[in-house]
């Protein structure tokens, strides 16, 4: 389901970058204070999820095209154009990690195939089952860390770049991911799964 809501943000972003890689060799290499490689600016849309500083109040509103009247709004997340500096560094680093990102969610996609697989078998309590297991919960733990330091880096950017009336930029989203409830649950039923396989093999030993 993320690959699929993610497939027009994808497909944009490629054409992007190719765009933008495509004109990299057009613009001579500069220095900037911290002797990092800068690439260019961008103007980037930054998503900024906002918290108010009052909740017994809405500070904004909204216009309603319908009823020609102005409608208070609370404000929880927007999406603004801002421009950016890209140095080599940064962008090689969040490509890796995104690589990463995709990489665990992969690992994870396979090692859940081919456990439907040995369960369609009825090959189910075996110790291949318990590593393919544990691989999901690894895949999805990895997922979940390179999502948090993408979030982090565009918090940080973001906390420092603007400062909203009424509003806080909050960091919530850093937490908000499913993979590490899914990493957790896949190795809690990996080592159930080992534990039942070290009583079985107990009792074959003890028989």
């Amino acid at each position: 389901m993320q690959a699929f809501y993610a497939i027009p943000e994808i497909t944009q972003s490629f054409k992007d970058g190719f765009e933008a890689g495509t004109h990299m060799g057009e613009k001579a290499a500069e220095q900037d204070d911290k002797n990092q490689l800068l690439i260019g600016e961008e103007i980037i849309p930054t998503q900024l999820v906002l918290r108010p500083d009052r909740y017994d109040s809405i500070p904004d509103s909204l216009y309603n095209t319908k009823t020609g009247e102005y409608i208070p709004v609370n404000f929880d997340r927007i999406t603004v154009e801002s421009k950016r500096e890209i140095h080599l560094v940064e962008y090689i680093f969040i490509f890796l990690v995104s690589l990463l990102y995709a990489g665990g969610l992969i690992t994870a996609f396979i090692s859940f195939i081919r456990l439907l697989l040995a369960i369609n078998k009825s090959v189910i309590f075996e110790w291949k089952n318990v590593k393919r297991l544990r691989w999901i919960g690894t895949g999805f733990i990895v997922a979940f860390i390179c999502n948090f330091i993408v979030e982090y880096v565009n918090y940080d950017f973001a906390s420092n770049q603007f400062l909203i009336s009424n509003y806080k930029i909050s960091f919530i989203t850093l937490l908000k991911n499913v993979n590490l409830v899914f990493g957790f649950i896949s190795l809690l039923l990996a080592e159930v799964f080992a534990n039942g396989l070290r009583m079985k093999e107990q009792q074959e030993l003890t028989i």
